[in-house]
């Protein structure tokens, strides 16, 4: 698979600290379905803006892009079709099994091919969504990807959620789908450790799936679907570092982005990704 050369990469780093041997990968996806056909995806925008990042984390004390490496992928097309995802899939395992991966997908509905992909990689992984919405409708398209994981016996873990119906609600509860709502979390329901307690749910290796609107709207202007009520930076990075203190961050996808090029938010998800990278390294 090709690689993007430094002018084009996250952080625009160069090609000895770019390369197949970074133990980061970042891999924007395109659905192949998605029906804004000319829109530019919202990689080219974030990695536009990622070359204003500081390197060093201050917080962690080290340089993960000049110490371990990120390498920068152009993105691939993700299909319904399991069989033709299937051929790219194991082109991914040939490569990368043993990378961490993060996705920047232009549709939630990449997110059965990005479960399929750690299936084939881990025997065991939880899923921590974090979204305004559940998305367990039945045959809904975008509304239904985390249903159709249940069926598959993924074991997954909601955060942020303020937009579920009753339908939904019946089918967490059938299918012991845990979840965090928004309202509790701001209300003060869990206390003031609610992190603790997610990640007490999951498994030792932890797929984030991170849907933008899971923030408060006035944070982003770029979010596909805001919902207000979110929650904020400083609680989510918060818990994105004790998962990378107690389990293995195993692979990150983001999603939910709108494509404008002059948006401050794009630098906002660059620094969330960065972050949450220096968190993921042990």
């Amino acid at each position: 698979m090709k690689i993007l050369k430094p002018k084009n990469n996250f952080l625009q780093l160069e090609e000895e600290h770019s390369g197949y041997n970074s133990k980061i990968i970042v891999l924007p996806l395109s659905f192949s379905d998605n029906k804004k056909k000319n829109e530019i995806h919202p990689y080219r925008f974030i990695f536009d803006v990622s070359k204003n990042l500081e390197r060093y984390d201050e917080e962690m004390q080290h340089n993960i892009a000049e110490e371990y490496g990120i390498c920068s992928l152009p993105p691939i097309k993700v299909f319904t079709d399991s069989n033709k995802n299937g051929i790219v899939t194991n082109k991914l395992l040939n490569e990368f099994s043993q990378k961490i991966i993060f996705t920047i997908s232009d549709n939630v509905n990449t997110l059965n091919f990005i479960a399929e992909y750690f299936r084939n990689t881990k025997n065991e992984y939880s899923i921590l969504h974090l979204d305004a919405k559940s998305r367990m409708k039945e045959n809904h398209s975008s509304e239904s990807v985390i249903r159709n994981l249940t069926i598959n016996k993924i074991d997954i873990t909601q955060v942020g959620i303020r937009s579920l119906s009753k339908d939904e609600e019946n089918y967490k509860k059938e299918n012991l789908v845990k979840q965090f709502l928004a309202c509790e979390i701001n209300l003060g329901m869990y206390g003031n450790d609610w992190q603790e307690l997610v990640v007490r749910n999951l498994k030792q290796n932890v797929l984030i799936v991170l849907n933008i609107n899971v923030f408060e709207p006035y944070y982003l202007d770029n979010i596909s679907e805001p919902e207000p009520f979110g929650l904020n930076w400083n609680d989510l990075i918060y818990l994105f570092k004790i998962i990378g203190q107690d389990k293995n961050i195993i692979g990150v996808d983001i999603c939910g982005i709108k494509s404008i090029k002059r948006s401050n938010s794009n630098y906002f998800i660059a620094k969330l990704l960065y972050k949450i990278m220096n968190y993921a390294i042990k």
